[in-house]
């Protein structure tokens, strides 16, 4: 009887498993290392599981017991180069035709705030399978009026990946704008991409 349960525990895991794998498991998290508290991660490092790309140059690492609960998190700061761009992404598989939520908890970070025309946003990049990018959405920008108190939920809720979408960069961003006094910068924590449908 043992044993019969253990392989049934074993079968629904790879079940499970091969269904995240795919994009297709309902209100699972598809993205690995969420909260960005993995093991060995250390404050100023890239967060394991997630990817940074920058236009000039990146302000982005770990911040241990900044997160919800005193718990890691990520932090991305300017680094006041007009027009550049930096930010963490993470790639994920999605099916065609299925709804995604993507979600972050943000919180301008009280030390050195955003100023200027710096701020931050969420976005999903659906690609095909010959890894060309075949649409994108943004999310709703976040900026200087960001609170620095509590967290606040950022998301891009319930889109249809498009035909032929079989992957998803799930990126976290910071624009820097054209004005002058571009600084400072957010944390995030506890983001999400899930399959709705």
């Amino acid at each position: 009887m043992k044993r019969m349960l253990v392989a049934v525990v074993l079968g629904v895991c790879a079940l499970l498993t091969q269904a995240i794998g795919e994009g297709g498991a309902t209100g699972v998290n598809l993205l690995g290392n969420p909260g960005f508290d993995a093991p060995g991660g250390r404050a100023g490092e890239i967060p394991d599981r997630w990817v940074v790309f920058a236009e000039e140059k990146a302000l982005i690492g770990i911040v241990p017991g900044r997160g919800l609960d005193g718990s890691p998190c990520v932090s991305l700061g300017s680094v006041n180069i007009p027009r550049s761009f930096q930010g963490i992404m993470q790639t994920v598989g999605v099916e065609e035709g299925r709804r995604y939520t993507l979600s972050a908890l943000v919180i301008n970070n009280k030390e050195d705030p955003l100023q200027g025309s710096a701020y931050g946003q969420l976005v999903i990049e659906w690609k095909d399978s010959a890894g060309n990018e075949i649409g994108r959405i943004w999310g709703t920008q976040w900026k200087k009026n960001i609170s620095r108190i509590r967290w606040e939920l950022m998301s891009i809720a319930r889109v249809r990946a498009p035909e032929s979408a079989v992957e998803a960069n799930i990126g976290i961003h910071l624009y820097e704008g054209i004005q002058s006094n571009r600084k400072g910068g957010f944390l995030v924590d506890g983001v999400s991409f899930v399959c709705e449908e």
